[in-house]
């Protein structure tokens, strides 16, 4: 049984059971979860599924039953049936699938777990809200319903661009696991939100910055508004977790062991600037906080430190992965570091042996040089294992028990900073936003890099 078959038989949600007399054939889909959005955001997605092609735009209209709050989705209602050139065509027998016309090209599915639908558990949200999506989709694709083998995912608050649903045919690679595409977000009215927003969306480009700088494998955005995910790799990793948020960050790293994540260098997907309480942390509760604190400068930010001493885990790995025998112990691990990979940082061993110790290093290396004489097939096993979630919470021990946070203010003045930007265009075109808008000074290290 392969993997796709397994997947829809024994892990997809029942709603899959109930689309086998979907009509209509499509070029691709689309999937959007919507919780409390108005219908500007579902004409402005309707739209443009409308022009690109034959698109089936699949909706996840839900509430988690901690919010007995229907009339938004009520709206959504009414709004389709009073939007011209569209008409309701099919819908199940107990209402919670729908299917609309949109016009000659393009069609909307329905997905409702917020009325004729039970609400969501609190606890599974919008990880849950985009599995019922996508177990759509990749149910359709597998039929050969939908052409396109992507998932395209994205949020009811982005505006898309107008190749995107042709971005991911430009790679050059046959396996994919997803692709990412560049964001950013607009500017509204309320400079106030927009600025914190900007912060904000620094401080994703900047980790992601420092991953790059110490050569992760796993340095690439995880938001589920930029992902488009190959159908195949998606049954593979038993689609999106069922997490009220970091569900995004949870199947990119299972997908990367799949098979490639490629960001795209374009076309971007515009995110509207936004306070939000929809989710128990992101971009939202993010910008509110920064909003409450009247101080942006002071946004706190990893060291720059923690991604030094993060290269000298992957470089144990690169040359242990290489040798015959393994580490005595954790000192031949740290005398390594210190002789044969310099870096630009001053590191402290008891640092480096405390981060070295909490991740069980050298029991992985024993591990990997037991199970294989292939070097190549050594170093694989050890990323798999120190994979985007291992990295993170390395990140975190440095942070809680050595390094500590940073205020923005001062992390742009620390000597590692422009070093990590450097690598990163993103990063450093969203710092140059900052010190235009006058949200933090300039230094002279900064205008160096």
């Amino acid at each position: 049984m392969s993997a796709l078959t397994k997947y829809l038989q024994h892990y997809a949600e029942p709603e899959i059971e109930q689309l086998k007399d979907l009509p209509g054939r499509f070029q691709q889909g689309l999937v959007v979860p919507f919780y409390r959005e108005d219908n500007a955001n579902i004409e402005r997605l309707a739209t443009h599924c409308e022009t690109s092609g034959k698109t089936l735009f699949v909706a996840v209209i839900n509430r988690p039953d901690s919010d007995n709050d229907t009339t938004w989705c009520q709206s959504i209602y009414q709004y389709l049936s009073q939007r011209p050139n569209t008409q309701q065509i099919w819908q199940n027998a107990n209402k919670t699938l729908a299917y609309f016309e949109l016009s000659n090209a393009s069609s909307l599915l329905l997905v409702d777990r917020c009325i004729a639908g039970l609400p969501l558990p609190a606890k599974q949200g919008v990880g849950l809200a985009r599995k019922l999506g996508a177990d759509c989709l990749c149910y359709l694709i597998a039929k050969g319903q939908v052409a396109q083998p992507w998932i395209f995912t994205t949020d009811a608050d982005a505006t898309l661009p107008r190749d995107y649903f042709n971005a991911p045919s430009t790679v050059a690679s046959t396996r994919l696991a997803a692709v990412l595409y560049p964001f950013a977000h607009t500017s509204t009215l309320d400079t106030a939100v927009s600025q914190a927003t900007l912060c904000y969306e620094f401080s994703l480009h900047y980790y992601v910055a420092g991953l790059h700088w110490a050569k992760s494998p796993y340095a690439f955005h995880t938001i589920g508004s930029i992902t488009a995910i190959n159908f195949l790799n998606y049954a593979k990793v038993r689609g999106f977790p069922k997490r009220a948020a970091a569900e995004d960050f949870y199947l990119l790293h299972k997908l990367s062991k799949t098979g490639g994540i490629v960001t795209l260098s374009k076309p971007t997907v515009l995110l509207q600037s936004r306070n939000s309480d929809r989710a128990p942390f992101g971009t939202g509760p993010a910008v509110k906080a920064l909003l409450e604190s009247n101080k942006l400068e002071e946004m706190l930010c990893y060291h720059p430190a923690s991604f030094y001493y993060l290269a000298k885990i992957y470089q144990c790995i690169h040359y242990w992965s290489t040798q015959e025998s393994p580490p005595a112990d954790t000192n031949a691990l740290l005398k390594y570091t210190e002789q044969k990979s310099k870096i630009d940082c001053e590191i402290e061993p008891k640092i480096l042996t405390a981060l070295i110790e909490k991740l069980q290093l050298k029991k992985q290396i024993c591990r990997a040089l037991s199970q294989s004489t292939n070097s190549q097939v050594r170093e694989k096993s050890l990323m798999d294992w120190f994979d985007g979630f291992r990295v993170l919470k390395s990140i975190h021990f440095l942070r809680d028990n050595f390094l500590g946070f940073l205020p923005l203010k001062t992390l742009i003045r620390e000597p590692q900073t422009p070093k990590i930007l450097s690598t990163y265009k993103p990063a450093r075109l969203c710092l140059e936003k900052l010190i235009q808008q006058n949200i933090i000074s300039s230094s002279t290290d900064t205008k160096r890099s």
